[in-house]
């Protein structure tokens, strides 16, 4: 069995993966997304017929947006909840973090 201080050593986190993995998710939400928007404003974005998209801007900066990502479900179902996330864009790096 494995000591605790031997685990925590062997995870080494991947930052090229995670930077490609948050530059992806930047790519995919500007391009559904107006050039420009203003503080509040909310987006109804269909992706495909089961689900669909409800984003809202929290926070509007000049390097960086904060946007509310609703997934809603077009039919309601007592085992898929509405999946909510906050999503914090960097323009100047181009890349989009999840923060909560």
């Amino acid at each position: 069995m494995k000591s605790l201080n031997q685990l925590r050593r062997e995870y080494l986190p991947n930052l090229t993966e995670y930077l490609a993995c948050c530059t992806a998710i930047y790519q995919k939400i500007t391009y559904r997304l107006p050039q420009s928007y203003v503080l509040g404003e909310v987006f109804d974005l269909p992706i495909g017929h089961f689900a669909n998209l409800k984003v809202v801007v929290q926070e509007r900066h000049k390097y960086t947006d904060l946007l509310t990502v609703h997934l809603e479900w077009v039919k309601p179902s007592p085992w898929l909840n509405t999946i909510v996330i906050h999503l914090r864009l960097y323009h100047d790096m181009r890349i989009a973090e999840v923060v909560g």
